[in-house]
């Protein structure tokens, strides 16, 4: 993958889909297991899965084969692609996948690139939240809205949302 070297985002390693595939059936287990370990005595828990860069793949991956993740809400920040064109195809209500990507955030040049669209892009069909912070790695600078809205959607409380930003 041509220029993501360039973005200051990581090395090239990740421009491969391998290694999130290989994860995502842990992934899926995981919350899977999350979900058996509640058992019946009524209690509930609130599960949101969430990734960054890369890891937005791996969520992906894990949500869109074998059933799902069994999760509440899935959260991507600063993601490069989920696997899927669109959020429908994550295994969840649509209206549960939260993306984020600051509009500095360099993966906005190469978004897209690993296997599906771009999240934060209006044709991908998730909810765009609120993110106020800069860069690739400032999604949980304290006092920021970023990160409050990070602690609503964990809290199954929902969080600002923006319209989606065409790339």
């Amino acid at each position: 993958m041509a220029g993501l070297r360039d973005t200051g985002v990581g090395d090239a390693s990740v421009a491969f889909t391998d290694r999130g595939d290989a994860g995502a059936p842990d992934l899926r287990n995981f919350t899977k297991g999350l979900r058996v370990a509640e058992g019946d005595n009524g209690v509930c828990s609130h599960v949101t899965v969430m990734g960054h860069s890369y890891g937005t793949y791996v969520v992906g991956a894990a949500a869109r084969d074998g059933g799902g993740v069994n999760a509440d809400d899935i959260l991507a920040l600063g993601s490069p692609g989920m696997g899927v064109d669109t959020a429908a195809g994550l295994n969840i209500d649509p209206k549960h996948v939260w993306v984020g990507t600051a509009r500095d955030d360099p993966i906005r040049e190469v978004g897209g690139d690993l296997s599906g669209r771009a999240p934060y892009n209006s044709y991908f069909g998730g909810q765009n939240i609120q993110i106020d912070t800069s860069g690739h790695g400032g999604y949980w600078d304290s006092a920021s809205q970023s990160l409050a809205n990070q602690g609503r959607i964990i809290a199954g409380r929902p969080p600002t949302v923006l319209p989606t930003v065409p790339h």
